[in-house]
């Protein structure tokens, strides 16, 4: 009996000690939390090459970790502040690849700098190299909106649907319209190089800024223009082009006039860089996921701030034909849901998990495997085996995720607590803290 009671007395002891060593625990785990997220809040405000490279990490963690079937709480906080972080450096165009963001900054200087300088009247050109439906337009739109107190509004034409030179006519009027309302037009030219016949009609507007087509002069003057282009060999012309070579190589059927556009670009070059390529050390699949997150919330509505993960994982993994419009695709096939907070497995009954209905489906216009739609059906199999839900929107981010000037620690401790307490508390949330 004795020795009963010295059992009891000992289990209730070791009860009072954890429960004594439980909060110590969680303050712990919190003030972890808080010192891995702040220089991610800090960097919302002041840009920070770490800050980004971590950002990258979190997501891969919290989402691609074959460690544990779900993000720990810790994670989700993170993932939550490396989503934001995401749409910071150019709002509304969510990348966490510090390198890309650089060369956006650049290009905005150069846009500035040549709009505040009352002596450049000639045009400002670039050539932006990236994969069909990457996303090049509303790159451009967002560009135009960070660059808006300056003065610049958007035109974008896809030279892909140019039937005759008149066509081009109404971008142009739309160009000199904004002039006349002392706006800089900056003119995206999309798929310039879909026709040949498209690079000797450029040749003036991009020296000049001003074209004869037919009986009719348009002059623009002071504008940007922005050339996209998707030939594979563009690149390796170019670097011909600046060889300094008197005999420059082109690939079969290309026009020499295209090395003499290129000497018209005097801005520089914008890529949006591929989302995976091995053989180049690239890997922007953290990028793909955060777009994937925005575009899910703009096709359900703000008020989702849960989804599976599978989900995610299986665009992370899959090849898109068509890039970020690919997977636009993708989500748009998801039947609607009104008004949801969360996205589970069972509401993303698509086409990839059966092989015959993929077949079947104008999805199969859009994914790539080597397998074929067996490939992709065993993809989202997989993607889906290691089921959780993970956050993608914060109510507390939306709050005070907009700073004005740099962020004190004190207060990226405030965010953070408010975080862990919004997840822990939401009656949405379908898990539990851990």
């Amino acid at each position: 009996m004795a020795k009963k009671k010295a059992t009891r007395r000992r289990r209730s002891q070791s009860k009072s000690a954890s429960s004594v060593a439980s909060p110590s625990s969680r303050e712990t785990a919190i003030a972890d939390t808080i010192a891995r997220a702040t220089p991610i809040i800090r960097a919302w405000a002041v840009r920070d090459e770490n800050a980004y490279k971590q950002a990258k990490e979190n997501v891969a963690a919290a989402i691609l970790s074959n460690s544990h079937p779900s993000a720990t709480l810790l994670e989700r906080v993170l993932l939550l502040a490396s989503i934001r972080l995401s749409v910071q450096g150019l709002p509304g165009y969510a990348t966490l690849d510090f390198d890309h963001l650089f060369q956006i900054d650049r290009a905005a200087e150069q846009i500035t700098t040549y709009i505040d300088d009352s002596s450049q009247q000639r045009p400002l050109n670039f050539v932006m190299l990236a994969s069909p439906g990457s996303g090049k337009s509303h790159f451009i739109n967002c560009l135009a909106s960070s660059l808006a107190y300056t003065g610049i509004r958007p035109i974008v034409f896809n030279m892909a649907s140019l039937q005759r030179n008149e066509d081009l006519i109404p971008p142009l009027e739309s160009a000199r319209n904004l002039k006349v309302e002392d706006h800089i037009p900056l003119l995206f030219l999309d798929e310039f190089d879909s026709s040949p016949t498209n690079f000797p009609l450029l040749l003036p507007l991009l020296w000049d800024g001003a074209l004869n087509i037919g009986q009719r002069e348009l002059k623009l003057g002071k504008v940007i223009i922005v050339m996209a282009g998707s030939d594979p060999s563009i690149p390796a012309t170019m670097q011909h082009a600046r060889s300094m070579r008197a005999e420059i190589p082109l690939m079969d059927g290309q026009s020499p006039k295209l090395v003499d556009l290129f000497s018209r670009i005097n801005g520089g070059v914008l890529n949006i860089p591929t989302f995976y390529d091995r053989s180049e050390g690239v890997d922007r699949r953290p990028d793909k996921l955060c777009i994937a997150m925005q575009l899910l919330r703009h096709r359900f509505g703000r008020q989702l701030k849960y989804v599976s993960s599978g989900l995610l994982r299986f665009i992370a993994a899959a090849h898109f034909r068509y890039s970020v419009r690919s997977i636009a695709h993708l989500i748009d096939q998801i039947p609607q849901k009104e008004s949801p907070e969360t996205l589970f497995a069972k509401d993303c009954e698509l086409p990839p998990s059966n092989v015959e209905t993929l077949k079947n489906s104008s999805l199969a216009y859009h994914l790539i495997h080597e397998d074929q739609a067996y490939g992709i059906a065993q993809l989202w199999k997989e993607a889906f085996s290691r089921e959780s839900i993970v956050p993608i929107h914060s109510n507390v981010i939306t709050r005070y995720g907009t700073p004005t000037g740099p962020i004190p620690d004190e207060f990226a401790d405030f965010i953070v607590r408010q975080m862990l307490e919004e997840i822990g508390n939401d009656p949405a949330n379908p898990f539990k803290a851990n």
